[in-house]
């Protein structure tokens, strides 16, 4: 019960709600210094502002993130698994992102728990049907030009 009441009271900044922060928060601290000036200090995480593509609503967004988000999509291979796979995202512009996304994968009948880069998906079926057509026209060349000698 203590546990929870604390949790309850716990302070969320504003920014961290439109924005991505990877679980990052602002930390407060005190600082040592011989001059004595101000010893309360204020660290808060590197936000960048970048556009992402997202594959699932086929269009760019704006978004402020943290360089650990950055890396967290680099890891996961792209903007739309980072967000579809992330546990809890602490951030309202991520959940909202999240529900267009499940909405729109829903609505092209793909279940959003077993998704992994849509694209990739049509790269691999469009090589696969590509390269064993052409193996079987180079496989009927080779028998048709050692039937005729």
């Amino acid at each position: 019960m203590f546990g929870v009441r604390l949790a309850q009271l716990r302070h969320v900044c504003g920014r961290s709600q439109r924005q991505l922060w990877g679980g990052k928060k602002i930390i407060f601290g005190v600082k040592s210094s011989d001059d004595k000036k101000s010893p309360i200090k204020r660290w808060e995480p590197n936000v960048i502002s970048k556009n992402v593509y997202s594959h699932i609503l086929e269009k760019k967004i704006k978004v402020k993130m943290t360089t650990r988000v950055l890396r967290c999509i680099d890891k996961a291979g792209s903007f739309d698994n980072y967000i579809l796979k992330a546990k809890n995202l602490e951030s309202q512009l991520g959940e909202d992102i999240k529900a267009q996304m499940v909405a729109a994968l829903e609505k092209k009948g793909i279940n959003p728990r077993t998704y992994t880069t849509y694209p990739m998906h049509l790269l691999n079926k469009t090589n696969n049907n590509s390269s064993s057509s052409s193996s079987k026209t180079q496989a009927q060349a080779g028998t048709s030009s050692a039937a005729s000698e």
